[in-house]
Formats: C-alpha cells, sequence, structure tokens
C-alpha cells in the first residue's frame, strides 16, 4: 500500500535509512535540478537526501542551468547582480534567493560572498564529481511555468519542456558519457503524453510539496533493486 509506504518512509529518521541504503550500492543518487527549492525539500523531507548540490535551493532557468552544466560550473557565483528583492544573480542567470551577502547597510559583504562563493564551488565539484562516478544518478527537475499561464499556451509549453529534456539528457551524456543516469521531469501539463525518450520519463504533478513528495516517493520505490 504506497500511502502506508509513504507514512513509514516519511517518519523514518534519516539514520535509519542511511544505514538501510548501505545495504543496496546499486540504490541510485537522487539530485535536484530545479527549477525551484521544492524538489530539493521533498527529497530532504523523505530522508533521500545525501549531499547539497548546487542547484538544490535555487531559482533556474533552463538557459541558467544549461549553461553552468556545460561550463563545468566555471563562473558560478561571480559577476553577481542583485535585484529589488536583494536576490542574487550570477554570471549564468542563477538565482540564489535563499543566500543573502549584504550588510545591515544594504552593501555587498565582501567576506559573506567570499563564502558563498565557495560554498557553491565545493557544491560544484561535489556534482562533477558525481557524474563522474559509477553510481546510479536520478536527476529530476520540475515545471518551467506557472499553471495559470500554462492554460494559454499548453501546446507550446509541452513541446518546449520536451525539447528542453532532450537537450538536457543530450549536454549530461556528453560531458559524462559513463553516467548511469535517468532524468525525470515533472510536467505542469495534464494533458501531456508519455515522451517515451530514452534516458528521460516525464510525469505530471499538482503544485504542491505533499503532491511531489508522493511522486519522489513512488519513484524511489520504483528505482530499488
Amino acid at each position: 500500500n504506497l500511502l502506508l509506504l509513504f507514512f513509514l518512509v516519511a517518519n523514518i529518521d534519516a539514520q535509519s535509512i542511511d544505514s538501510e541504503q548501505k545495504n543496496f550500492p546499486e540504490t541510485p543518487i537522487i539530485v535536484s535540478l530545479g527549477y525551484a527549492c521544492e524538489v530539493a525539500l521533498a527529497i530532504s523531507e523523505l530522508h533521500l537526501r545525501k549531499a547539497a548540490y548546487p542547484f538544490d535551493w535555487l531559482r533556474t532557468s533552463f538557459s541558467a542551468l544549461y549553461a553552468a552544466i556545460e561550463d563545468d560550473f566555471q563562473h558560478i557565483f561571480t559577476e553577481i547582480t542583485l535585484n529589488e528583492h536583494n536576490h542574487i544573480f550570477d554570471y549564468y542567470g542563477l538565482e540564489f534567493a535563499h543566500d543573502s551577502i549584504l550588510k545591515i547597510d544594504q552593501e555587498i559583504d565582501s567576506n559573506l560572498a567570499r563564502l558563498a562563493k565557495e560554498k557553491y564551488g565545493r557544491r560544484a565539484k561535489r556534482f562533477i564529481d558525481l557524474c563522474k562516478s559509477d553510481k546510479k544518478v536520478v536527476f529530476i527537475r520540475y515545471g518551467i511555468m506557472e499553471f495559470q499561464t500554462l492554460k494559454e499556451v499548453a501546446g507550446a509549453v509541452r513541446q518546449q519542456e520536451m525539447q528542453e529534456a532532450i537537450q538536457l539528457k543530450n549536454i549530461l551524456k556528453f560531458k559524462y558519457p559513463n553516467l548511469d543516469f535517468l532524468l525525470i521531469v515533472l510536467s505542469w501539463d495534464s494533458d501531456t503524453e508519455p515522451w517515451n525518450i530514452e534516458g528521460v520519463r516525464n510525469i505530471v504533478h499538482e503544485d504542491t510539496s505533499t503532491t511531489i513528495k508522493q511522486i519522489l516517493l513512488e519513484l524511489f520505490l520504483d528505482l530499488l533493486p
């Protein structure tokens, strides 16, 4: 029963699930590719987040995501600018909505900026090292548009999501030819048909974190060896 399994996994402590996974060396590592923090939050609440990766808590347009991966994150958290909400944008256009590098007087604190750059450098290296490893990885990316907007341009969005998924799969295969991975795309559009793309699985979801948690739990159980 899926609901019972969801209750058990969602309430088990992290230490227990860590020790349990050590008995399954082929259990995949789940990594968020954005576009925002809901996927990383759901992974964390299910105790399936094993390490911090660069896109966990960012807002990432597809172009920024693609550029950072293609460029090996060489310019992550460089050439930073602030918007009217003091959210940080970097060279790639990645949005660091949960990081603060400002002093009380709203001036940029160079020490905080340095620490943040070092943090994302570590996460980027961890991402690259994982992609170069022999581990199984499941990348998850969701929703490129708000649901209200989607109704008006559903057909175009479906095509755009599929093309972006193909481009993302191709750059990962090109950069990391030995990587054993599956790309999951969580779609807003209930009319979306299965894409039938090798290495990619599209799943329709509703706009609630609980739904994302349920989808990820079912997915994880399906992927267990």
